[in-house]
C-alpha cells in the first residue's frame, strides 16, 4: 500500500495509544530543557551587556547563579526527556512486535506461502527496530521544536521588536520546515531503495543458508558467491550514494543557518543605526535567535534517518493491515467424518480461474487418485478442502454440511493434509511425530511408524526416536521423510487423508514402500491422493483426471 509520509507519522503516532502520557511529558521536558539550554547564552549576553555600560538590574551574581542552574538542570531534563522517549520507544517496539506475530498467526496459510521468509524475518526484526528512530528521535522533538519556536518568536518580539521577531520566524520556518522538506525530497527514494534492497539480501542469503547442501552438491559454490557479492557490492553502492546524499542535506541545514544569521545580524546592524528598538534589547534578541536553532535545527536532520523508517513503518503497518483471503470459522458445526460431496467446484486466483469444474464423491474407506499434469490444478483442490484457499462457487459438503459452516478446528481434525515434501523439523523424530499429536504415546508412535515402513530405521539409529532430524529433515532421504509424514496421518486421527504427490522424487523402491503404506492407510480412512503419475492409481477406487480445470472419470485398464 502507497502510503505518504505524513499519513505514515500519523499512523505510527496513533499507535501511542495508553502512552501518549508518557509522550506529553517527554515534549514538555524538552521544551523547557531547550529553553533553559538558550537562558545560558541569553544570560551571558545580559552579563556583557552590563559590563559594558547598558543597564541591567541584575547583579553578576544573579546572572551567574542562574546560567549554572540552568546548565545543570538542562542535563538533568535531557536525561529525563531521553529516558521517557526511549520508554516509549522500546514499549511500542515490544507492542508492535506482538501484533505482528498476531496479524502473521492470523493469515492463511495461502498469504503466508506467497511471502519470503527472509523478507518476513527482516520485517519482524530489523524494520520494527527502525521505528526505533521515530518514537525516541522524531515525535517528541517535532513537537519541542514547535512549542520553543513559538516561544523564541514570542520573546524576540518583546525584546527587539517587528523586525527581529519576523527574521526569528522566517529562519524557523526555513531551517525546520522547508530544508527538511528538500532533504525528504531527495533522500527518500533513495533510503527506501536501501531498506527494500537490504531486505531482499537478507532474503536470499536465507535461501542460499537453507539450499547450502544443493550448492555444494552441484559444485556451484563459486557461482554463489559472485552472485552473494554482487548483491553485497549493489547495497553498499546504494548505501553509499545514501549517504552522500545525507551529507549535502547536513550541509544544506547548515548553510541555511549560516545566512538566516547574516540576516539577522544585518537587522540587528540596521535597527540599532535607525533607533528601532534598544540597543540592548536587539543584541539579546540576536543571541535568543543564535541559541534557539537547535531544535529546529534536528528537525533538518530527520529525513535522512526517517527515509529508512518510513520504508520500514510501511511495511510493518501493511502486515498490520493485511487481511486474510480465508477467515477461520469459530461459531459453526463440528463434525465427525463420515463423506464428502464436492459438486461443481470452481476455485483459483482474483484474475485467473484454475478449477473450473470438479465433482466427486468419497466416503470412509475409499480412495480417490486425482490424476493431471504437473500445474494443472490438482493441490488447488486439495487447498480448498482445507479452506486453505476459498472456493469460488460450487459445493464442498462434509456430512452434508457446507464447508464454511464448519469451525476450523473440527476441519482440521477430521482432514490431515500431507504436502508434497513434509515439513521436518530441526528437532528430534518423537517431536516431529507428535506435531500431530502431541498426546500420542511411544507404543502409538512406535505402531504408526511401524505402518508407515519407517520403524526398523529408526530403532537402528544411535538414538532410536530421540534423535535429531536435521535442518529440514537433511538427515533422511526424500523418501523417507515422506514416509515419516505418512506416519503423522497414521497418529491422526482425522478420516480424511489428503496426499499431494507422495510418490515424486523418490525412487523405485521407496515408491513400492508408500504405496504399500497407503493400502494400509485405506482400510481405515478415506483417502484422496493426487499425482501425476499413473502407477498410484492401481489401489485408488476412484481415478479422475484433471484436464483444462475440468475433472472427469479415468477409465482403468
Amino acid at each position: 500500500m502507497n502510503r505518504s509520509p505524513f499519513k505514515i507519522m500519523i499512523a505510527l503516532a496513533l499507535k501511542l495509544g495508553r502512552l501518549v502520557w508518557a509522550m506529553a511529558i517527554a515534549i514538555l521536558i524538552g521544551s523547557l530543557g531547550h529553553l533553559l539550554a538558550s537562558a545560558v547564552p541569553v544570560l551571558g549576553a545580559l552579563a556583557v551587556a552590563k559590563m559594558v555600560g547598558f543597564d541591567i538590574n541584575i547583579s553578576y551574581a544573579v546572572i551567574g547563579i542562574l546560567a549554572v542552574c540552568s546548565g545543570a538542570m538542562r542535563g538533568v531534563l535531557r536525561y529525563f526527556e531521553q529516558y521517557f522517549n526511549h520508554y516509549i520507544a522500546f514499549k511500542l517496539l515490544a507492542t508492535l512486535r506482538n501484533s505482528a506475530f498476531s496479524s502473521l498467526r492470523a493469515l492463511d496459510v495461502a498469504r503466508l506461502e506467497s511471502k519470503k521468509k527472509g523478507g518476513l524475518l527482516t520485517l519482524l526484526t530489523a524494520d520494527i527496530e527502525t521505528l526505533e528512530t521515530f518514537y525516541a528521535h522524531t515525535l517528541s522533538p517535532i513537537c519541542i521544536a514547535l512549542l520553543t519556536s513559538i516561544t523564541g518568536v514570542v520573546v524576540v518580539w518583546s525584546l527587539a521588536g517587528a523586525p527581529m521577531a519576523l527574521v526569528t520566524l522566517l529562519s524557523y520556518l526555513l531551517v525546520g520546515v522547508v530544508t527538511p522538506y528538500i532533504n525528504h525530497k531527495s533522500l527518500n527514494k533513495t533510503g527506501a531503495k536501501y531498506r527494500d534492497s537490504f531486505s531482499e539480501f537478507n532474503a536470499s542469503f536465507l535461501d542460499d543458508i537453507k539450499g547450502i547442501r544443493e550448492i555444494v552438491a552441484y559444485n556451484a559454490k563459486d557461482i554463489k558467491l559472485r552472485e552473494m557479492q554482487y548483491r553485497a557490492s549493489e547495497l553498499v553502492a546504494i548505501a553509499r550514494n545514501h549517504n552522500m546524499r545525507s551529507v549535502r542535506a547536513a550541509a544544506l541545514t547548515n548553510l541555511t543557518i549560516s545566512m538566516m544569521s547574516i540576516i539577522a545580524l544585518t537587522v540587528v546592524i540596521v535597527s540599532i543605526e535607525q533607533q528601532l528598538s534598544s540597543m540592548g534589547g536587539v543584541i539579546i534578541g540576536f543571541v535568543v535567535i543564535l541559541s534557539t536553532f537547535g531544535p529546529v535545527a534536528s528537525l533538518s536532520a530527520l529525513p535522512s534517518n526517517l527515509a529508512h523508517t518510513f520504508k520500514s513503518a510501511s511495511r510493518v503497518l501493511d502486515l498490520l493491515s493485511e487481511m486474510p483471503d480465508v477467515s477461520p470459522v469459530a461459531n459453526g458445526e463440528n463434525i465427525e467424518f463420515e463423506y464428502l460431496d464436492v459438486k461443481n467446484l470452481a476455485c483459483g486466483y482474483k484474475d485467473k480461474e484454475i478449477i473450473k469444474d470438479a465433482t466427486f464423491s468419497i466416503k470412509k474407506g475409499q480412495t480417490i487418485a486425482l490424476i493431471g499434469e504437473s500445474g494443472s490444478g490438482k493441490t488447488t483442490i486439495l487447498k480448498a478442502l482445507l479452506r486453505i484457499r476459498e472456493k469460488n462457487s460450487g459445493d464442498i459438503l462434509y456430512n452434508g454440511i457446507d464447508i464454511s459452516s464448519i469451525n476450523t478446528d473440527s476441519l482440521l481434525d477430521n482432514v490431515t493434509l500431507i504436502n508434497q515434501t513434509p515439513y521436518i523439523f530441526d528437532d528430534t523424530i518423537e517431536y516431529n511425530l507428535k506435531v500431530a499429536a502431541p498426546d500420542a504415546t511411544q507404543t502409538e508412535i512406535e505402531a504408526a511408524c511401524a505402518r508407515a515402513a519407517i520403524h526398523d530405521l529408526i530403532i537402528g539409529l544411535p538414538q532410536g526416536y530421540l534423535t535429531r532430524a536435521g535442518m529440514q529433515g537433511s538427515c533422511f532421504s526424500s523418501g523417507e521423510r515422506k514416509r515419516i509424514g505418512l506416519a503423522r496421518a497414521f497418529l491422526r486421527k482425522g478420516n480424511l487423508i489428503l496426499l499431494d504427490e507422495p510418490t515424486s522424487n523418490v525412487d523405485a523402491i521407496n515408491e513400492g514402500i508408500i504405496l504399500s503404506t497407503l493400502k494400509e492407510l485405506k482400510k481405515e480412512k478415506a483417502v484422496i491422493i493426487v499425482s501425476h503419475n499413473k502407477s498410484v492409481a492401481a489401489f485408488a477406487d476412484i481415478v479422475l483426471k484433471l484436464e483444462n480445470g475440468v475433472l472427469t472419470p479415468l477409465n482403468q485398464d
